[in-house]
């Protein structure tokens, strides 16, 4: 930021954006004085304020009231303030024991980190499934239940699992089914989903007519995964309800305007989606928001990989004043150690 600011005038900022974060109140040089024992005195802490105001960190409600931060302030306190805070061992160590139980189903892990977000931080959690167009075949088994039914189950290299019911008109020996899958898999390893989806299809007009409904079953697997990319299913949301007890949304307009941003899920994707090109955290506050109904609301993401390959993303979204360093650290280590489970989960 071109902001340029001496220390006092830095230290009050910090007051002030630490204070209203964690009261929602207006904060005046009074309080900044007395509590944060900042060392100045009132009125030199006002002549600050002003200053601050000037520059576009800081804006008073209305006379007489305290100052409360702008977007430009929160930027400027992220960037230049802000002091990391880590998440205790406790709380470590029921994120990594929530994801113990993780057997490759994609749905669930997605479901528990949304809700752990969710849950620590108060906010809405928010996950975006993998872009399984980089996912790569890995292995596929014909799992035969009864004379008509076959489970599919594909598996892909990032260890998750997904799976399909079919029905076969002829019986096929289980034994006959091995040797399918292990042909499929000699001939797939290592492809992507696009990929095999395509040498399927190609695949369906040269085999024996009761193999069809086996390479079926794979294709609609693909194609139910590929679609997701693009769809608001891909996104799973936790603690909407909790975070309209916040004081801003007493405001019933706030209120309706975060319910609408989050029933727009396909717009929420298409700013996640973005997000995949960044390394590290990233901090999207208030009017840096492209979608007008989140102006209102910070977006914290982070991409979670298997291996070094980037697969989807995890999030918090809440109200500008929100804890910060709490948040960035917490996204930050969800997002490490779901790419731990999922890397070694596949290994």
């Amino acid at each position: 930021m071109d902001i340029e600011l001496d220390s006092r005038s830095k230290e009050v900022l910090d007051s002030i954006i630490i204070r209203f974060i964690s009261s929602g109140m207006p904060v005046g040089s009074k309080a900044i004085s007395k509590k944060d024992k900042v060392g100045y005195s009132p009125a030199t802490i006002r002549n600050i304020m002003a200053e601050l105001e000037r520059k576009g960190l800081v804006f008073q409600p209305h006379t007489s009231a305290g100052r409360i931060p702008t977007d430009l302030g929160y930027r400027f306190y992220v960037d230049s303030l802000m002091k990391s805070r880590e998440l205790s061992s406790r709380e470590e160590h029921l994120i990594n024991t929530s994801f113990d139980s993780f057997a490759g189903d994609i749905e669930d892990l997605v479901e528990v980190a949304s809700g752990l977000l969710a849950h620590f931080s108060e906010n809405v959690g928010m996950v975006l499934q993998p872009k399984f167009h980089r996912t790569k075949f890995k292995n596929v088994r014909f799992i035969k239940l009864n004379h008509s039914l076959i489970l599919v189950i594909l598996v892909s290299q990032g260890g998750f699992v997904f799976n399909k019911v079919i029905t076969v008109e002829k019986e096929i020996p289980q034994s006959e089914l091995d040797q399918i899958a292990n042909y499929l898999v000699e001939q797939f390893s290592g492809l992507t989903l696009i990929a095999v989806k395509k040498s399927l299809m190609r695949m369906l007009s040269q085999e024996r007519e009761f193999y069809k409904e086996l390479l079926k079953g794979i294709i609609f697997i693909t194609e139910k995964r590929l679609s997701e990319e693009t769809s608001a299913d891909a996104l799973y949301f936790s603690g909407a309800s909790k975070l309209l007890e916040q004081p801003e949304f007493y405001d019933l307009k706030r209120a309706r305007e975060l319910l609408k941003a989050i029933e727009e899920k396909e717009m929420l994707v298409k700013i996640l989606t973005k997000c995949l090109n960044a390394e590290g955290v990233r901090v999207i506050i208030g009017s840096e928001n492209i979608c007008k109904g989140l102006r209102d609301f910070s977006l914290i993401t982070s991409i979670y990989k298997f291996g070094n390959i980037p697969l989807g993303l995890v999030g918090i979204l809440g109200p500008t004043r929100m804890d910060y360093a709490r948040s960035i650290s917490l996204v930050d280590y969800v997002s490490r150690s779901l790419s731990k489970v999922i890397t070694q989960y596949a290994m």
